[in-house]
């Protein structure tokens, strides 16, 4: 089963550790050219997708949550989006994977996350994060690899490598 979710506004939904919109399991979705803010726990929530069939989250404008995206066993490709003022922007849980930009005609804005851009929780994964901005032309933050960075911080095990110097 395939679904696309696009040109849509959602707000203030979610409820305990919920998310505005969940996907659990398998089925192809993609979710494009949306509003989705203000998410108690999460904007967008993936958990145990097939691969072959993960999502894609395009063109997005992802703000003021707690956790913009949680990828919790889940490897979306996350593409144009702008991920901004919310807690953590993304989440990388139990073995997830996630394609974030991965190149300069699929980059995100990640920027104005008051406690971190990226967190990947698995230490066995190396989550990708290329081609994106983070807030400031010096890069993301990250304490060892980049402590001069000023953009939003990363977590270990995140490659954020070529990442821009202005806003896509």
């Amino acid at each position: 089963a395939t679904a696309t979710l696009q040109c849509f506004y959602i707000k203030f939904g979610g409820k305990g550790s919920s998310a505005n919109i969940y996907k659990v399991g398998s089925g192809q979705v993609t979710i494009q050219n949306c509003l989705i803010l203000s998410g108690l726990y999460a904007g967008i929530g993936l958990k145990n997708t097939t691969a072959g069939t993960e999502p894609i989250i395009s063109d997005c404008h992802i703000s003021s949550n707690g956790i913009g995206i949680i990828c919790d066993n889940s490897s979306p490709d996350i593409i144009k989006n702008s991920i901004c003022a919310s807690t953590d922007g993304i989440v990388c849980k139990t073995n997830a994977s996630p394609t974030i930009g991965g190149s300069s005609v699929n980059a995100n804005s990640i920027s104005g996350n008051s406690s971190a851009g990226v967190i990947n929780e698995t230490i066995t994964i190396t989550v990708t994060a290329t081609f994106n901005w983070w807030g400031d032309s010096t890069g993301p933050y990250h304490a060892t690899t980049n402590p001069s960075g000023l953009g939003d911080q990363v977590s270990d095990y995140v490659n954020y490598s070529d990442y821009l110097t202005s806003s896509p």
